[in-house]
């Protein structure tokens, strides 16, 4: 089976495009071969990191201009049906809602099941709502909830974001108690709330605490932030870090894990904390109030935006740190159980199957007699092999 992977960009700090390569890796060592698209608009000279494309497979790449000129579209689309054609891709997994409206009108070209996968909420758009394909998932139920209210699916899947959750390693406990760090991950955009959390880290000068905080991330903010840090002279406290691929230690030595959003469709660094067993205070958003378990004893979810109650937040984990260690392990179980890299792909591996079996045939759209070759399986035998 060959799905194309079709996304705005592979930027590195894009979480999206984490997810996508998180789904490519899980299916590694099954009969499932993933090809990628990238459309990504031109932008500004130092406004976005690049692309990582270190990752996929030699040939495996391609870039069509399909969020540029409206004028050039039906061209850059034809390119498009080509590549697919030519590497007899199955099926179109699509994770960007304006191109899987532009893949859905071009279903009658391509001919190809299309499965879009929202990794956030957006507000009601009647073009959505219209040309949105027939088959979705959502990442979290704050997302499939968004695309039962925007668009004409009734029923869309809860797929997850995946994560490699490795044998569980308990923290040092009397590390822990003693500790008055805690970190923060996140692209140094608005969106991230970065501001209002060094807002709130000044106000618990005021409760007697001074605790540390290290913040790890690219973006345009980040002289606007330093700015901020030097204003309130927390220099010696709040760090930028700067950006980092493996944050499994930090984590490890963190009390706990903080994301001060405005928006999230669920958040990798929630998950990602998690498995080391760490606990995460985040913002009352949309995604972000999916991460959190049911049980957990200290405060969580505070509003968005609100920098005195974010202090009072961190004031009580800190002041806590032996309910922090507790509510790391509640994290770990509750995420661990429907973020893992078997759940999650499974899940995809179903829906793959069902599409696949629905679409019947297709040897008609590729350039050789090699192409019904996964697409005629029966479900049960390329699935028994994952």
């Amino acid at each position: 089976m060959r799905i194309c992977a079709l996304h705005n960009n592979f930027y590195r700090s894009s979480g999206s495009a984490v997810i996508i390569r998180r789904i490519h890796d899980g299916f590694q060592g099954t009969p499932v071969q993933f090809y990628f698209a990238g459309c990504a608009a031109p932008t500004e000279a130092g406004t976005q990191a690049e692309e990582d494309l270190s990752w996929m497979p030699e040939g495996c790449y391609a870039y069509f201009d399909l969020m540029g000129s409206p004028t050039d579209l039906p061209r850059q689309m034809v390119r498009f049906i080509r590549w697919l054609r030519r590497n007899e891709c199955d099926l179109i997994h699509v994770h960007h809602r304006r191109l899987a409206s532009l893949a859905n009108l071009a279903s009658p070209f391509h001919r190809l099941p299309i499965l879009f996968t929202a990794h956030n909420t957006f507000p009601w758009a009647l073009w959505f709502w219209a040309f949105a394909p027939k088959n979705v998932s959502g990442v979290s139920p704050s997302v499939v909830n968004y695309l039962k209210m925007n668009s004409r699916v009734e029923n869309p899947h809860l797929t997850w974001n995946p994560f490699s959750f490795t044998a569980e390693q308990p923290r040092p406990k009397d590390l822990l108690i003693a500790n008055n760090k805690a970190v923060s991950v996140g692209r140094l955009e608005p969106v991230k709330g970065h501001l209002n959390l060094i807002l709130a880290w000044k106000k618990l000068q005021s409760l007697g605490l001074r605790p540390q905080l290290n913040i790890f991330g690219e973006g345009y903010l980040r002289e606007q932030l330093h700015s901020e840090i030097m204003l309130h002279g927390l220099q010696e406290q709040v760090h930028l870090c700067g950006f980092a691929t493996d944050l499994e230690k930090e984590f490890s030595s963190s009390l706990f894990n903080i994301l001060a959003s405005s928006t999230e469709g669920f958040p990798n660094v929630v998950v990602e904390a998690s498995a080391s067993n760490t606990g995460s205070l985040v913002t009352d958003v949309d995604g972000s109030r999916d991460a959190v378990p049911p049980d957990v004893v200290l405060p969580n979810k505070v509003r968005a935006g609100d920098v005195d109650a974010m202090a009072e937040h961190l004031a009580a984990w800190f002041m806590n740190p032996e309910a922090a260690v507790q509510d790391g392990r509640k994290f770990r179980r509750f995420l661990g159980a429907r973020c893992s890299m078997s759940s999650v792909r499974d899940a995809y591996a179903g829906i793959y199957a069902r599409l696949l079996s629905d679409s019947g045939p297709r040897s008609d759209l590729a350039d050789g007699p090699e192409s019904s070759r996964a697409v005629n399986q029966p479900q049960t035998e390329w699935m028994s092999e994952l």
